[in-house]
């Protein structure tokens, strides 16, 4: 789903890991999308041999749930026509050998990599809550020593 992509690929691009992991999650992410839109381009394909009326509905989709960065934005059409060319360069034969044993492969590290994802994200959160906490913790400190100096000063 496109929302989620987003998602993802602006927590991947702005979070702090190194450039190691980043790469190492951004090419998981890469790997997954791919997977689904070739899912999509074969189950599409299995109704209908025009896969031009698919990309123009894939664009509309972008164009119009237009959640996220430009940059995410491109890279799930760049996915997507990854996945178009795999699907037109590899034979019938292959495109079943090749899916089977690939969607289940990569579906397990996806899993993974979904698993770390929430984690990540729910650590994020709770981080966020602390501070947040904590932030107005102080703010009221501030606050009361404020008012407490106000009045030491003025009598």
């Amino acid at each position: 789903n496109f929302s989620e992509f987003c998602t993802i690929f602006e927590t991947i691009s702005s979070a702090e890991y190194s450039d190691e992991q980043k790469e190492e999650v951004m090419e998981l992410l890469k790997a997954q999308t791919v997977e689904k839109h070739l899912y999509i381009v074969r189950t599409f394909c299995k109704i209908k041999d025009d896969t031009s009326e698919l990309s123009d509905i894939v664009w509309e989709v972008v164009e119009e749930r237009g959640k996220g960065k430009f940059a995410s934005q491109e890279f799930f059409l760049k996915l997507f026509d990854a996945a178009l060319e795999l699907h037109e360069d590899s034979k019938p034969n292959e495109r079943k050998m090749f899916g089977d044993s690939f969607d289940h492969n990569s579906s397990l590290r996806v899993q993974h990599v979904q698993e770390d994802l929430k984690k990540e994200n729910d650590y994020l959160i709770d981080e966020n809550k602390f501070s947040e906490k904590n932030w107005t913790k102080r703010l009221f400190y501030w606050i009361t020593f404020s008012e407490a100096n106000r009045n030491i000063s003025s009598t």
